[in-house]
This record gives C-alpha cells, sequence and structure tokens, in this order.
C-alpha cells in the first residue's frame, strides 16, 4: 500500500468515526419550542453514512416507504409522559431543517430521503 493511499484511508476512518461519534450523541435531543410545547426528536437506529473524496461527511436517514424516519415528541406538562407528534410532510420538512443545523455544526450534513 503506498503512503498516500495510507493516509487517505486513515482520513476516511477518523471522518467515519467521528460521524458515528456525533451521530450517537445527537441521536435523540430537544429540538425547538413550538407554540409553548418543547419538541424533541429520535433519529432512526440505521442510517447511511458517506464519506466523500475531500472527507466530507453525509449521513441519510429515512427511505422510500416512509419507514425509518426522524421521529418528533413532546412531554406533557402535567405528569411528564412522551406523546408523540406527527407533523405534516410540509411540517417535517422545516423540523428536519432544525435538525440540519446541529449536525452541521460539526460539518456534517445530515438529510432524509423523501417518501414516496
Amino acid at each position: 500500500m503506498k503512503l498516500i493511499e495510507t493516509i487517505s484511508e486513515d482520513n476516511k476512518e477518523k471522518a467515519k468515526k467521528k460521524a458515528e461519534a456525533i451521530y450517537r450523541a445527537l441521536k435523540t435531543s430537544f429540538l425547538t419550542k413550538y407554540r409553548s410545547i418543547e419538541l424533541y426528536y429520535i433519529l432512526p437506529d440505521e442510517y447511511e453514512l458517506i464519506i466523500g473524496m475531500n472527507y466530507e461527511i453525509w449521513i441519510e436517514v429515512g427511505s422510500k416507504d416512509c419507514s425509518n424516519q426522524a421521529l418528533f415528541y413532546y412531554v406533557t406538562n402535567d405528569d411528564g409522559r412522551k406523546m408523540m407528534f406527527n407533523p405534516s410532510k410540509e411540517g417535517y420538512d422545516l423540523l428536519f431543517k432544525k435538525l440540519e443545523k446541529k449536525f452541521r455544526a460539526f460539518e456534517i450534513t445530515i438529510y432524509h430521503r423523501k417518501c414516496t
């Protein structure tokens, strides 16, 4: 193996480890406040990780059949139960844009596959 290939593989492995660690850390968290309700999200366990030529990182979640999507929920004020929040497709896109900003802070692009 040539030195350049070794460096290239090392950089890819570092980028992969970085992406996996950040995904685990941001897998579930507070997202935003919406009409006095605090919204949280949960990312799916399965995702596709892509490392680009210049070691840019993309993470794809979701599938064409609408499975494996990010989930949104809120916690009730009265008894602290978690309640699922099911936004419209447009609402999902808007919430996912807020999620994208969290990953952009780590130079990672996350996106979701559109349902068909």
